[in-house]
């Protein structure tokens, strides 16, 4: 019957591997997925924050700092009335501290330190906003006597220091960072932050983005109204999962658990993707088959007069096995008729091409409930020339058979149409006297494991002596099988056996060889 090919084997251990890299691909940036959702909420609360803060700021520029320029001119000089004025400006500002008088571009008073003994001169502003607000970024401050510097914003004749940024600003998690910064014609103009943190291009990317760099994973934010303050919040993401021990430690059983349970049903699937039986059931299905033929000749004179077709299976580890391995596969898929369909129709196509059906006898392998079915004769009327009927050989092959009533009408019906029928592999399952007598054979092949070894003296060569007794008296014609000596060729043509079939004469062929080995017995 042929070769069926199943699919490409993958060995168990890298099966599992391979499993592993592609749950590990969907599981990663599902885990990765989440961890960054769970990110937005800090990027927006931090967000909420920073915004909170700005609108403080822009809030005491315009409560606390604007209105100091309303006083009336004559209050505007540095005495008790005008400190009174900018200390209660200072006590109600929240964001702002160290109010200060400005006179030709120097402090000469503030709140905490009154008259200036010596005016401080104001550096260059950094910006100056739509509103007509002074930004310098580094101006020192007069308690610290040069020593230290923050940030001003200075509206007409006064100033104040943004008390907060007198040192970089902390978050509340260590691995969450962030920077503000202003931009004036895409230039930044100001930029603070968590202390240490710094961004290496921040303009490239649009407000709204989220995206990966130098280890942190970063959110952009610009205001809706000018576009001229953005914040880029980040997620040092080394940070988090050493400070965060829970979440990692979650992460980390979930990947094992999710690994350990991969391993067991990749397992699983592969003894599934390449047990026999769904490698036959694949194999059957893309019609993955090829045919061998073995030749059969006569006893007396080793006169070819037909062959044998047979089925010859790789699996997926590219190992040959006999019908007898896979043919339990066959009928446990329920698969027996589509074997029998795709065996008849294309040994006869084959035969066909090379001009040989018709002209010898051909042996084809049947399950009994084929038969008994009816679905092997069916194929063979609807695929076979009626002048060819007699030329072939059924063989029914030993296993449990269901329904023997139903068996016999089928062996009965082929015997009518002039088709053989044979038990084949006599003696190693229904091999009893009753069984050949019910079903009416016309051929019994006595199976090659009787053959090995009876030319010696042996019980073997007792049972073939017997089998050969009662396939006589029921006027059986006989064929020897798996003939690889010429001992037992000798032993075998004393019992005058008809026919003999093995690797002594001929492996099994391929079509073309086969046809070749004919043209050689033809001349």
């Amino acid at each position: 019957m042929g070769r069926l090919k199943g699919p490409s084997h993958i060995k168990e251990p890298y099966f599992v591997l391979l499993s592993w890299l592609i749950i590990l691909a969907i599981v990663i940036p599902l885990i990765a997925l989440s961890v960054i959702r769970s990110w937005q909420n800090d990027f927006d609360s931090t967000a909420k924050q920073i915004d909170a803060m700005s609108e403080g700021f822009n809030h005491d520029i315009t409560t606390h700092l604007e209105p100091l320029n309303l006083l009336p001119s004559s209050t505007k000089t540095c005495n008790s009335a005008l400190i009174v004025e900018m200390q209660k400006s200072d006590f109600k500002a929240k964001n702002l501290t160290n109010f200060a008088l400005v006179k030709n571009n120097k402090i000469i008073c503030t709140t905490n330190m009154g008259t200036l003994s010596s005016p401080l001169a104001l550096k260059k502003p950094n910006w100056i906003t739509d509103n007509g607000v002074k930004v310098i970024l580094d101006q020192d401050i007069p308690i610290f006597g040069g020593d230290r510097t923050g940030h001003t914003v200075q509206k007409g004749d006064f100033l104040a220091f943004l008390d907060y940024q007198r040192g970089e600003s902390q978050t509340e998690f260590p691995w969450l960072k962030y920077r503000v910064y202003g931009l004036v014609n895409g230039k930044t103009t100001y930029s603070y932050g968590t202390g240490g943190f710094q961004l290496t291009d921040h303009t490239l990317h649009p407000s709204g983005r989220q995206w990966y760099e130098s280890g942190h994973w970063l959110s952009k934010s610009c205001s809706n109204k000018t576009n001229s303050e953005c914040k880029v919040i980040a997620i040092d993401i080394q940070q988090y999962f050493e400070s965060e021990r829970n979440i990692t430690f979650i992460i980390s059983m979930l990947v094992i658990t999710i690994l350990m349970l991969t391993t067991i049903y990749s397992t699983r699937l592969h003894a599934w993707l390449y047990s026999l039986s769904r490698q036959v059931r694949v194999g059957l299905t893309n019609e993955q088959l090829t045919l061998n033929y073995q030749p059969i000749f006569k006893m007396n004179d080793l006169s070819l007069v037909g062959c044998e077709v047979l089925c010859r299976w790789s699996n997926a580890k590219g190992e040959v096995l006999w019908p007898d391995q896979f043919f339990h596969a066959i009928e446990q898929n329920n698969q027996t008729r589509e074997l029998t369909t795709l065996v008849v129709t294309k040994c006869i196509k084959e035969l066909s091409s090379a001009n040989l059906l018709g002209k010898y006898r051909v042996a084809i392998n049947a399950f009994p409930d084929d038969i008994a079915s009816g679905h092997l004769i069916r194929t063979l009327c609807q695929h076979l020339p009626v002048k060819s009927y007699s030329l072939f050989t059924i063989e029914l092959t030993e296993q449990q058979i269901s329904n023997l009533s139903e068996l016999q009408e089928g062996v009965r019906q082929l015997r009518g149409l002039g088709f053989n029928v044979a038990i084949d592999d006599f003696g190693t399952g229904f091999s009893n006297l009753e069984g050949l007598r019910e079903l009416s054979v016309d051929t019994l092949k006595i199976d090659k494991s009787f053959v090995w070894g009876a030319e010696t003296p042996s019980l073997k060569q007792s049972l073939i002596n017997h089998i050969v007794s009662i396939a006589k008296s029921m006027g059986l014609s006989i064929v020897a099988e798996g003939v690889e000596t010429q001992q037992q060729l000798n032993f075998l043509r004393q019992l005058e056996i008809d026919f003999s079939q093995g690797y002594l004469h001929s492996k099994p062929l391929s079509i073309n060889d086969y046809a070749g080995l004919v043209r050689e017995y033809q001349q």
